[in-house]
């Protein structure tokens, strides 16, 4: 399945695909506003992952969805859990860009 996922957003052979999922539930009872700090919790991290994965020359690419879909067959509770979206890590790929 996730072979399948990395080809078809990158192109490569090989990678994996980091999925982010919170316990909604549980930053809703310590914190007003709980939806809106789990999305820019995740922003951060997104935005983080795809920054070391520069440093370490990996390539990085974001899902842009957040795949609600995944987190029962991940074994989470879809009533307390809510996915966040995630990347898909694999090794940097050589593009060459023509110049105009």
């Amino acid at each position: 399945m996730n072979a399948a996922a990395v080809r078809a957003v990158t192109g490569a052979d090989v990678g994996c695909t980091v999925r982010f999922i919170a316990d909604a539930a549980k930053v809703a009872a310590a914190y007003e506003g709980a939806e809106s700090l789990l999305f820019r919790e995740a922003g951060c991290l997104l935005a983080f992952t795809c920054l070391f994965a520069e440093q370490l020359e990996l390539a990085a690419c974001p899902l842009g969805f957040l795949g609600q879909d995944v987190v029962a067959p991940l074994g989470f509770d879809p009533t307390k859990f809510i996915a966040l979206g995630g990347v898909v890590l694999t090794r940097s790929l050589k593009i060459e860009v023509s110049r105009w």
